[in-house]
């Protein structure tokens, strides 16, 4: 089964990810987009028959942002 273009297989994003930090020190810090999403949850999506292990996974983000307008409050 090809994937989506928006897809990879897990052994795929785990090498990616492994070679990208490999060299970082562990107190370095990770950003997510322009610095407005923050890590949310992994969720699982699909399984098959009555095994626990998931075949799709989401990895989803929250975005952070102020709010520097206030449209209620008067000019």
């Amino acid at each position: 089964m090809p994937t989506m273009p928006y897809t990879m297989r897990v052994w795929e994003f785990k090498q990616r990810i492994a070679d990208q930090l490999k060299d970082l020190p562990p107190n370095a810090e990770v950003c997510f987009g322009q610095g407005d999403l923050a890590f949310y949850r992994i969720k699982n999506l699909r399984y098959v028959g009555d095994t626990d292990t998931p075949l799709l996974v989401q990895i989803e983000f929250t975005q952070t942002y102020q709010v520097t307008f206030d449209p209620e409050q008067a000019d």
